[in-house]
């Protein structure tokens, strides 16, 4: 489980790597990440958070926003990544997913139990040959 309660700067919460087999390949990263998320404030934007993913050598590739209710409730909901990349040379690329609340002290926990059972973050990168 990650804990994230603070807008000051992301936090990883996945990373994968992949070593490319052919010339121009595109790759392809999809992730599934269970969030829930505690509410102390009740503004705009509460339960929401940023989500970027980024290429070990780019950066970022690609940002997200996951918007919750603006209500003093504890909140739970899954957020996907699903990004395709140009074409790319033979080689090791390191995908990592980063978060961050747009609130100030919402508490979002990633990959928490539910009841019994641990609610996995997941990746998947998949090589698409061209």
């Amino acid at each position: 489980i990650i804990t994230v309660s603070s807008t000051a700067a992301y936090t990883d919460i996945l990373s994968c790597s992949i070593t490319t087999l052919h010339a121009n390949s595109k790759i392809m990263i999809q992730a599934v990440i269970p969030n829930f998320s505690n509410n102390v404030s009740c503004r705009t934007g509460t339960n929401s958070h940023y989500l970027k993913l980024h290429e070990s050598g780019t950066g970022i590739v690609a940002a997200y926003e996951h918007p919750g209710p603006q209500t003093s409730m504890e909140f739970s909901q899954t957020s996907s990544v699903l990004h395709m990349t140009g074409a790319k040379s033979v080689g090791a690329y390191t995908y990592t997913i980063t978060v961050k609340p747009t609130i100030n002290g919402d508490s979002h926990y990633f990959g928490r139990s539910v009841d019994g059972h641990n609610a996995y973050t997941q990746m998947i990168i998949q090589e698409i040959a061209q």
